[in-house]
């Protein structure tokens, strides 16, 4: 049986699979013969390796050369070498232009698929038994489009222009972006969840200060200065504010540094200093100022005089009647419970206010 036009004229065109079911006893001894096609099966045995058109012997499992030489095969060379499979199984859906080879097959460079025409996505497809993979050229668009996830092997680099600029992991449960020169980005960067944190300084200020309140201590050699505390009526005052960049979900929290201005060496071990924080805010269009109060006791001890201590005041973002909104502005009003403090006589050093968001640094529309 002579070759099918299909065939003589492209290779590439094959639509059937390389199998040998049957013995066949041609020989190419010209272009008619050695090649035939049988039920949509291609059959090659073997042929004279004398012969004018193709070289080497064909036999079933061996390795094969095709040559492209005068015989009017097509005017394009054709240069494939592959093991044959044999196999009495039929694939269960031919894909036009599929060849088989086993896991033996080698190719030369350039291994060139496609033949330069327009609109056509071509694809390298890997069909395993329980997941398939494909990685397509889009022609139309200038890149490749992998199809499947990409496994890159423990710390080996995925490199850019030059092997300064990589992207790797380094170890274990780390993601590495490395530059020589920088990172730019066109968008803002954030966190899936609020791994980050909106942090303020307080100023604080005292309404009466001397005698009658609070007296303002300057820094020295034993003290960063602050706010002198000794009575209960004695109030600091600061504010801040909930800006859009806050998670919507998260508890905000106050933290207050202060030094015990006494020597309490001689008191017990659980001496605490006890401050409490009423908080008021409200938001645009609200008429009503909604607030919490937050008292905490914070264990100083046998403490010796100018030790410093740090205490955290957590403010409920949706407690009872009185949720925390964005855009809320917020006053705290700080002061020492002497009624249930050991130590009375302290100086407030430093106030702070934060709370989680998921924005790596302040974005247009966050404040």
């Amino acid at each position: 049986m002579g070759i099918p036009s299909w065939m003589a004229d492209n290779w590439r065109a094959v639509t059937a699979w390389m199998r040998e079911t049957e013995v066949t006893t041609n020989k190419v001894n010209n272009k008619t013969s050695g090649l035939s096609a049988v039920n949509g099966k291609v059959k090659v045995d073997e042929y004279d390796s004398t012969a004018e058109y193709l070289e080497d012997k064909i036999v079933e499992g061996n390795d094969i050369d095709f040559v492209q030489s005068n015989d009017g095969l097509g005017a394009k060379e054709i240069k494939a070498h592959f093991k044959l499979v044999v196999d009495a199984t039929e694939p269960s859906s031919p894909t036009t232009g599929m060849l088989w080879f086993d896991t033996d097959a080698r190719f030369g460079t350039p291994f060139t698929i496609g033949d330069g025409e327009a609109d056509i996505d071509y694809e390298l497809k890997f069909d395993g038994e329980t997941n398939d993979g494909s990685i397509y050229w889009m022609e139309d668009e200038d890149y490749f489009k992998v199809m499947d996830d990409l496994l890159v092997n423990a710390d080996e680099k995925l490199y850019f222009r030059d092997t300064a600029i990589s992207i790797n992991s380094g170890a274990d449960g780390y993601l590495d972006l490395a530059a020589d020169t920088g990172i730019r980005t066109t968008k803002a960067i954030r966190g899936t969840t609020s791994l980050f944190r909106r942090y303020y300084h307080i100023v604080l200020g005292a309404a009466n200060p001397g005698a009658s309140g609070a007296t303002w201590v300057v820094a020295s050699a034993n003290t960063t200065g602050g706010w002198r505390l000794t009575n209960a009526a004695h109030l600091l005052r600061g504010q801040t504010d909930i800006h859009s960049d806050w998670d919507g979900a998260s508890d905000m929290t106050f933290t207050v540094s202060f030094m015990v201005n006494v020597d309490n060496t001689g008191g017990a071990d659980a001496d605490t200093v006890d401050l409490k924080i009423t908080a008021y805010y409200k938001g645009v269009g609200d008429t009503a100022t909604k607030s919490q109060v937050v008292e905490v006791a914070t264990v100083v001890g046998k403490s010796a005089q100018y030790k410093q201590f740090k205490a955290s005041f957590t403010i409920d973002w949706d407690y009872a009647a009185n949720v925390v909104e964005v855009g809320d502005v917020m006053s705290v009003i700080l002061n020492l419970e002497t009624d249930t403090s050991e130590v009375d006589d302290i100086v407030i050093t430093s106030m702070e206010f934060y709370y989680p968001t998921t924005h790596t640094s302040i974005e247009s529309g966050d404040v």
